[in-house]
């Protein structure tokens, strides 16, 4: 390529713009030929793609370029067989000129912070919020909608989702929302709440939505409750673990799984 255009300003005089753009096109025909000695350049192809809208300058082109040695080409041995091109090796030892170099920048002062008001909040003060998209994620599941489906649900929860945590009562909807799943579950369709009516207006920040409220916590099941070692149990065990070697065939079970088992 630094050759073609160290070429093009020894011969400025020999090429025109359509000589170039012809011997553009025969370099990405080639390219796209996997560099190949000889390749094929249909009449129709190569006019389009070098821009050229008339046969006679077309060929007079190609009589050009051949004659300045840049190419080589072979007609067609009929008027529908392409003719076949091969690019030849540019002999130039001239160089393209070199543009003057651009000035360099001097040194500039960065300009001085504006003071923050008094009674305002600086941005690098605030606490990025981070939506949790696992929960958006899981009310579109609840409601089988999908971002792509219904674009419009999906930006209202997202927005139900950024308000909770606005205003930190993202756990209490956590902790409400598993119990809700199971009540929706075993409630027969028909009475089952609708997205808007679930989620509330934005006008009230969504707390007038049906999720918010406590009685889905009966729901839940149990929690199990942990159990107090007796800390008088400790070194029994170290006797219970001798016994089961010397005395008894079964081995012995761990040391918490044995205070477990043993009486308050």
């Amino acid at each position: 390529m630094k050759l073609f255009y160290s070429f093009v300003f020894e011969n400025g005089d020999k090429l025109k713009p359509q000589h170039i753009s012809l011997y553009m096109f025969m370099l990405n025909q080639n390219n796209r030929n996997n560099w190949v000695e000889w390749f094929k350049m249909p009449l129709d192809l190569a006019m389009a793609g070098s821009c050229i809208g008339s046969k006679k300058t077309y060929y007079k082109c190609l009589d050009d370029l051949q004659d300045l040695n840049l190419i080589t080409y072979k007609k067609g041995v009929n008027e529908w067989k392409a003719p076949i091109v091969r690019i030849e090796v540019i002999k130039c030892t001239s160089t393209i000129p070199q543009s003057e170099p651009l000035p360099i920048p001097q040194g500039t002062t960065q300009p001085i912070p504006l003071p923050i008001p008094q009674g305002t909040q600086s941005i690098y003060n605030l606490k990025p919020i981070t939506i949790n998209l696992k929960q958006v994620t899981e009310i579109c599941d609840l409601f089988a909608f999908t971002e792509m489906s219904n674009f419009v649900s999906y930006k209202l929860v997202f927005e139900f989702i950024e308000m909770l945590e606005h205003s930190e009562k993202i756990n209490q909807f956590t902790e409400y929302f598993e119990g809700y799943k199971i009540w929706r579950q075993k409630t027969e369709p028909r009475y089952r709440h609708s997205l808007e009516k679930f989620l509330g207006t934005i006008e009230n920040r969504f707390v007038d939505g049906k999720w918010n409220d406590a009685k889905y916590l009966l729901e839940l099941p149990p929690k199990p409750e942990k159990k107090i070692i007796n800390p008088a149990h400790y070194n029994k065990y170290e006797v219970y673990v001798f016994k089961c070697k010397n005395f008894s065939t079964e081995p012995p079970i761990s040391e918490t799984e044995w205070r477990l088992a043993q009486p308050e």
